[in-house]
């Protein structure tokens, strides 16, 4: 079990006394950090019947559609502008 002691002090603004005092405490409430990026698998299918391949891309949570095929561009010299997202569950493309 973790035990320690918090340090805190005032200081006052008219005479100038600086008080210190040591706050035990058993735990600390800390923020979770989380994660600001997205994993993204993606399998690019090109019209022209070659290999499908697949493509593992992480973005910022925050991103647009608009990066992701900027991306994706980069990666597979497509145009932005032809590449199409579809989901595929099972049987079903959407």
């Amino acid at each position: 079990l973790f035990h320690g002691q918090l340090k805190s002090q005032v200081k006052c603004q008219e005479c100038g006394h600086t008080s210190v005092r040591f706050d035990p405490f058993n735990y600390l409430s800390l923020p979770l950090p989380m994660d600001s990026c997205i994993h993204l698998e993606l399998t690019v299918i090109r019209l022209d019947g070659s290999v499908p391949v697949k493509y593992g891309l992480r973005l910022n949570m925050d991103e647009k559609y608009r990066a992701l095929k900027k991306e994706l561009e980069n990666l597979t010299s497509i145009p932005s502008n032809q590449i199409l997202f579809v989901e595929v569950n099972g049987p079903i493309v959407k």
